[in-house]
């Protein structure tokens, strides 16, 4: 493709120095990506390793590497030819050439974003649940991985910048995939990885405290979420969305922010898309569903039942639910994608050696999180609640000591340890984790730097009535010490731990 044609529909280009009839054979913001007669595009800021990178300072090395141009913000020059493009705004500039540069992959695909502190993950599952059982072949770009069609790739980041995610949107169009679900991070939306995105339906789960070591403030991070609803109906789809959950105290906040029409949620409050009549199990969870708008011909009252465990899982089947409905899916496949769904990895996963009492790996690792996961284990125990836990490196640390208090007050014995310690020292980390904790309404625990340890403490301890919850990594098959990623995975542990415990049991 021609570099004239990718430039074509850049806003803000400051001047150009160099041929733009040239042909261009790919482009890349990563300069270890760059191969001959390339578009090399210099983002300021985006995270490799843990690292915030700035694309310019690769400018040389890409033109090494074979760039015949490079599009940046910044006014540097280069001691190799090349072409050069000096522009506003690089990020936004890169989400344009890839969509052009993939062929408009989302043109005739429908496209749901999700977003939210928590439920992101299962919900955008579910709604591809529904989407499935109306016949559709839906694919998901989420934290668990980037799925196209029954394909499941690794995921790099939740949201994926731009290019990754037109490159990926260009693999699901041409192997039939009509309806695209993506989650949407704070990081991705403040960052503008999905730019140009034009959404059918924006999805809010729920908006709690995360990432203020980015956003910095709440305020600020409810404000990156917003910008999902901000853009419904800024391009060319005109029959846009949004799903908002009516019990979150930002409801009315994310109903004025977007000049698309709303539907509603809930179970405490009115909402359009009614739950009520809930019955929660150790099995599963049952409800009614009734509809307020006149969306489509639906049963007065709905029964539900859901093989998913959780108050917090039948919000999130409540949501898939309303998308479903603003999308004219039938009341039947409403009903079959959300009670075929069984579960996503690491998220509230049973983790089932024939031990004799329930081992749960769970993603929580916000304070919200954290006490949502907790509450719906203890419904389930007929024992002891017992809870290992650690907080993130070079992450929000004001939410350390939160999380301190929740897990040693609503357990009854508590494992405090690390959880990705990144840069930082892991035995400070629990420091500040142990200055949250209340004597007076804690649980009896202890500290252990070595994950790997503390699990082994929990499930030794642990006897049949107990269920032991193990929060905050979930379906990560590593730990991030320094900026290398160490393999680990919760799960594999405990299937690690019980095998040899049966191998020394054969043995004696």
């Amino acid at each position: 493709m021609l570099l004239q044609e990718l430039l074509k529909y850049i806003p803000d280009v400051h001047w150009i120095s160099g041929r733009i009839d040239i042909d261009v054979k790919g482009l890349t913001y990563d300069y270890t990506q760059v191969a001959k007669d390339f578009l090399y595009v210099a983002v300021e800021e985006y995270l490799i390793h843990n690292i915030w990178i700035d694309g310019h300072q690769y400018l040389e090395e890409a033109l090494r590497r074979g760039a015949n141009s490079v599009v940046m913000e910044k006014d540097i020059s280069t001691t190799l030819p090349c072409t050069r493009v000096r522009i506003a705004d690089t990020k936004k500039a890169l989400s344009l050439m890839a969509d052009k540069f993939y062929g408009y992959p989302l043109k005739g695909m429908k496209v749901i974003g999700v977003t939210g502190t928590n439920g992101k993950t299962t919900t955008a599952h579910l709604i591809r649940s529904v989407f499935k059982a109306a016949g559709h072949k839906p694919g998901v770009v989420g934290t668990v991985g980037y799925f196209i069609g029954d394909e499941k790739q690794p995921a790099i980041y939740t949201t994926p910048l731009s290019l990754d995610l037109f490159r990926l949107a260009a693999s699901m169009r041409d192997q039939g995939v009509d309806t695209l679900i993506m989650e949407a991070s704070s990081h991705g939306l403040a960052l503008d990885r999905t730019y140009g995105v034009d959404y059918d339906v924006a999805v809010l789960t729920n908006v709690t405290r995360d990432h203020l070591d980015y956003h910095k403030t709440v305020e600020e991070y409810r404000k990156a979420k917003m910008r999902l609803f901000q853009s419904l109906g800024s391009y060319e789809k005109d029959r846009v969305i949004g799903v908002i959950n009516a019990d979150d105290p930002a409801c009315p906040l994310f109903i004025e922010a977007t000049r698309a029409p709303v539907l509603t949620y809930g179970i405490q409050n009115q909402a359009d898309v009614q739950g009520y009549d809930l019955r929660l199990g150790p099995t599963g969870s049952s409800l009614k569903v009734r509809v307020r708008k006149p969306v489509r011909s639906f049963p007065e009252d709905l029964e539900i039942h859901l093989k998913i465990l959780g108050l917090f899982n039948v919000y999130n089947a409540l949501a898939a639910m309303t998308v479903g409905l603003s999308q004219g899916l039938s009341p039947e496949a409403l009903q079959k994608g959300v009670e075929d769904f069984t579960s996503i990895e690491g998220r509230f996963e049973i983790v089932d050696c024939g031990q004799g009492f329930p081992v749960i790996v769970d993603y929580a690792h916000t304070p919200d999180a954290l006490e949502t996961i907790l509450k719906t284990a203890r419904a389930i125990k007929t024992g002891k609640l017992i809870t290992v836990f650690g907080c993130g490196g070079d992450k929000d640390k004001g939410k350390r000591p939160i999380m301190g208090a929740i897990g040693t007050t609503l357990s009854d014995y508590c494992i405090i340890t690390s959880d990705n310690p990144r840069t930082e020292d892991p035995m400070a980390i629990i420091k500040e984790i142990e200055a949250g904790i209340r004597p007076e309404t804690a649980c009896p625990f202890e500290t252990l730097v070595d994950r790997r340890e503390a699990i082994e403490r929990a499930l030794s301890y642990a006897q049949p009535g107990d269920v032991v919850v193990l929060a905050g990594k979930g379906h990560e098959a590593y730990q991030i010490i320094g900026n290398q990623k160490i393999p680990f995975s919760d799960k594999e542990e405990v299937k690690k731990f019980f095998a040899r415990r049966l191998s020394s049991g054969a043995k004696n």
